[in-house]
């Protein structure tokens, strides 16, 4: 990790992380059921699957945020 990582953990404290992955995961969900309807034929709608993988890789960004925290 960088130190951007470092400092971004630092910066939204332990709370803030925690709640940014509450957030982040919500995100998520929202799409969930739009997502696993479009795909039963093998294929998600392009604008659909970019928007369900950017919020997949924001909450994962949240994800490592809170690990790292609760590592310390």
């Amino acid at each position: 990790r960088g130190l951007g990582d470092v400092y971004k953990r630092q910066e939204l404290g332990l709370l803030g992380a925690v709640v940014n992955t509450k957030h982040q995961i919500d995100d998520v969900l929202k799409l969930q059921d739009r997502v696993e309807r479009d795909s039963v034929d093998g294929q998600i709608d392009p604008t659909l699957r970019n928007s369900y993988r950017q919020e997949l890789e924001e909450a994962r960004e949240a994800i490592e945020t809170a690990l790292g925290l609760l590592q310390i």
